[in-house]
C-alpha cells in the first residue's frame, strides 16, 4: 500500500513539476521523508531518478518537435553550472550525512533551509511586479548563477525547484512557460549529472527495483500529461498553480520539522 501511495505522489509531482517548470521533487522528497520511512540517501536516489525522467522526457519531446524555447545563448550554460554545483552540493550533503547519519537532525535542515527557500520564493511572487527584472547574457555569469542554484538543489535532494523559477524571472526576463521549459532543461542536467556521479563512484543506496521503476516510469507519464495540460492553459494560471505548490511545500515542511 506504501509503494502505491508513492508511485501516486511520484506521478502527482512530476504532472505539477512539469506544468510550473520546477521539477517535482520539491514536493516528493518532503513527502516521501513523511511518509516513506526509507533512509534519507534512498530518498534522495529515488526522487532524484523520478525528476531526471521527467525532465528528460519534457525537454527531449520539445526539442522533438521543433518548438523549444530553451534560450541557447545562456540556459545550457546555466544548466552546465548547476550541473557542477550539484556534485559540490551532493558532496556537502554525503559529508554531512556520513557525520550524523540518517537521523531526525539532518531531515531538519533539509527541511528548514527548504521552507525558507520555498517562503522567500512565495513572497517574491506576490511581489515580482514591482521587482526590477534584468536580461543577462554573460555565459560565465549564468554558469556561476547555475552553480549556486545546484549546491542548494542537491543538498536538498529536490532536483531543482522554485529557486530556478525566481533567476529566470529575475535575471533573464524569461515569461512563466518559457521560464518553465528553461528550468526544466537546467533540472535535466543537473541530475543527470549527480546520478552519474553516484554510479560512478559506487555509492548507489540500496532500494527497491520495483520502486525504482515504478517511480521513473511515474515521472514519465506525469511529464506527459504536464506538458499536454501546460499547453493549454494560460501564463496566469501557471503562476496560480505555482503559488499553490509553495503553499503545499510550505505544509509538509512544517510537518516534517515538527515530527523530528
Amino acid at each position: 500500500m506504501t509503494y502505491i501511495v508513492i508511485l501516486i505522489i511520484s506521478f502527482s509531482a512530476a504532472l505539477l513539476g512539469t506544468i510550473c517548470g520546477i521539477g517535482g521533487g520539491v514536493v516528493l522528497k518532503p513527502l516521501m521523508d513523511a511518509m516513506s520511512g526509507l533512509g534519507i540517501a534512498e530518498i534522495n536516489f529515488l526522487s532524484g531518478c523520478t525528476v531526471l525522467c521527467m525532465s528528460s522526457y519534457s525537454v527531449l519531446k520539445e526539442k522533438v518537435s521543433r518548438r523549444s524555447v530553451i534560450d541557447q545563448k545562456v540556459t545550457p550554460f546555466l544548466g552546465i553550472g548547476s550541473a557542477v554545483g550539484g556534485l559540490l552540493g551532493k558532496q556537502i550533503f554525503q559529508i554531512m550525512w556520513y557525520k550524523m547519519g540518517d537521523t531526525g537532525k539532518l531531515r531538519i535542515i533539509q527541511a528548514v533551509l527548504l521552507m525558507v527557500i520555498t517562503a522567500a520564493t512565495l513572497a517574491y511572487t506576490f511581489q515580482e511586479k514591482n521587482c526590477r527584472t534584468y536580461r543577462m547574457n554573460g555565459k560565465g555569469t549564468a554558469a556561476f548563477i547555475g552553480g549556486v542554484l545546484g549546491v542548494f538543489s542537491a543538498f536538498l535532494g529536490i532536483g531543482g525547484g522554485p529557486m530556478n523559477l525566481v533567476v529566470l524571472y529575475t535575471f533573464y526576463s524569461m515569461s512563466p512557460k518559457a521560464a518553465a521549459s528553461n528550468s526544466l532543461y537546467i533540472i535535466m542536467l543537473s541530475q543527470l549529472a549527480s546520478i552519474l556521479w553516484t554510479a560512478g563512484t559506487k555509492e548507489l543506496p540500496n532500494v527497491s527495483p520495483v520502486l525504482l521503476i515504478g517511480m521513473s516510469a511515474c515521472g514519465i507519464t506525469g511529464g506527459m500529461a504536464g506538458r499536454k495540460i501546460q499547453k493549454k492553459i494560460e501564463d496566469n494560471t501557471v503562476n496560480k498553480l505555482f503559488r499553490l505548490f509553495l503553499v503545499i511545500i510550505l505544509g509538509i515542511c512544517v510537518y516534517n520539522i515538527s515530527s523530528h
